[in-house]
């Protein structure tokens, strides 16, 4: 397609700087300040103590994921994440650990480690939690574990989690002024 007059080309130009630096101020202040939330739950059984796992009394003891998650720690920088968790009991206990912590653990069966639980770093959670914890998304290998105070019995949780995830101050920083720098650039050229 051909203009035949130069002015046409330049205030198409123009509204095209213009149009792509508004929609990406319009879409990178929803997802900066409002972000995306989600909730769920599952189900626990949670034995007690006594439990005989590996012959052990498990009230100073927990169970630790053998499979942990990888956060990518470009994620932890670009996104900002709050996760809150609650299971509602002050017998059960989650928390959530580096995976570096597996080597205070023995191998235990069916996917899990049974580790000291003095010996472990938490970064949430933990036996002195009272059944909730908040967690602000950090990169890094973490795992998680479940312990009990409960000496002859076991008991059933429902654990509940919400989450709040958002583009980082930095990240909607950095794309707000790109459309801004496009406005500009459109409105001068």
């Amino acid at each position: 397609m051909r203009f035949k007059d130069g002015g046409a080309l330049l205030n198409t130009m123009k509204i095209g700087w213009i149009v792509s630096g508004v929609i990406m101020i319009l879409v990178t202040v929803p997802a900066g300040m409002v972000g995306y939330s989600g909730s769920g739950s599952l189900d626990s059984d949670v034995p007690a103590c006594d439990s005989g796992i590996l012959g052990l009394n498990v009230c100073d003891r927990v169970v630790m994921l053998e499979d942990g998650v990888n956060i990518p720690e470009t994620a932890a920088t670009l996104l900002t994440a709050d996760i809150s968790v609650d299971w509602g009991s002050q017998n059960v206990w989650i928390a959530i650990v580096p995976a570096s912590d597996e080597e205070h653990c023995s191998s235990g069966n069916d996917g899990y480690l049974v580790c000291d639980r003095d010996s472990l770093t938490y970064l949430a959670g933990g036996p002195y939690s009272g059944g909730t914890f908040d967690w602000v998304l950090e990169g890094g290998d973490i795992r998680f574990v479940a312990g009990n105070s409960m000496e002859a019995s076991s008991e059933s949780v429902t654990i509940e989690y919400t989450y709040n995830a958002r583009l980082s101050p930095l990240l909607g920083s950095i794309l707000a002024l790109v459309g801004l720098v496009q406005i500009l650039i459109g409105w001068r050229f």
